[in-house]
């Protein structure tokens, strides 16, 4: 079980988050960690089609001293190992000429004191895109920056997170930077569901993961109980997936090789 150095984290309700921590992996975890300390009912909401609850939180602000994302990887988040999620969210988020002229310009005016700007792929559809885009500065130290709007914990974050990890990597080497490269994550919306949640106490077991919100740590523990615990067959191949998950996981059979070092390969192919 990994242990996680956070520097500070701060939970202001329905205000905001903040957390400083050293790498990306241990930020992960600190937001995930978060959503188990929300209490207030406004944070709070049951969704009717999907018959589950949805805890949120607003302004979230992740600050890590490095790039790195060690000792964590797609398999750790129930994705397969194929490798397809790395394709999926280049594909979606990345316009592959506007990140080639963004690296060019940066390294162009690496002396300027000038953020530049790359903006996230345009879907074409309301209301836009998860993922806003990226920044780097240079000065006072190495810096690179995420914008999103919206983010579902623990998995599709995750995912993301990584995504960022290897863009650092490129600008670290593009570059040749001789100190650590800076990451910060700012999120409008951070939120995890009932559902969703499970993949946390998946990545967490066999160590127990209790939520203070009553009534989303009921929902959540009943299915874990029955579905997860218990065994009952799941209907739905979603389902069944995460079960498939969780046993290889309790049985330490789970194959893990789809991390930061992946992105950042299948990264530098197309750029």
């Amino acid at each position: 079980m990994r242990k996680t150095t956070v520097i500070a984290t701060k939970f202001y309700s329905k205000y905001g988050v903040m957390a400083v921590v050293d790498n990306l992996t241990d930020g992960w975890l600190s937001l995930n960690k978060t959503f188990t300390h929300v209490e207030s009912p406004e944070l709070m909401k049951w969704n009717t089609a999907k018959r589950e609850y949805y805890l949120s939180v607003r302004n979230v602000l992740l600050c890590s001293k490095t790039s790195l994302a060690p000792d964590f990887y797609l398999e750790d988040l129930g994705y397969s190992a194929n490798g397809g999620k790395i394709k999926n969210l280049m594909g979606k988020y990345l316009d592959v000429q506007a990140m080639r002229t963004w690296l060019e310009e940066i390294a162009r005016w690496q002396n300027r004191d000038t953020p530049y700007f790359l903006p996230a792929k345009d879907t074409g559809k309301l209301p836009g895109s998860c993922l806003i885009g990226f920044s780097f500065r240079l000065t006072p130290a190495p810096h690179l920056l995420m914008l999103s709007r919206a983010v579902e914990m623990p998995h599709k974050g995750g995912a993301d997170l990584l995504l960022m990890s290897g863009i650092a990597r490129i600008i670290e080497e593009r570059m040749a930077l001789s100190e650590p490269l800076g990451c910060t994550w700012m999120m409008d919306t951070a939120w995890v569901t009932s559902r969703t949640a499970r993949l946390f106490l998946i990545y967490q077991y066999p160590r127990e993961v209790r939520y203070k919100n009553e009534i989303f740590h009921k929902g959540m523990i009943e299915g874990w109980q029955k579905f997860f615990i218990d065994g009952q067959p799941l209907s739905f191949s979603t389902g069944r997936k995460m079960q498939q998950f969780f046993e290889q996981k309790k049985s330490g059979t789970l194959t893990r090789g789809m991390g930061a070092e992946q992105f950042y390969n299948k990264l530098k192919e197309v750029l």
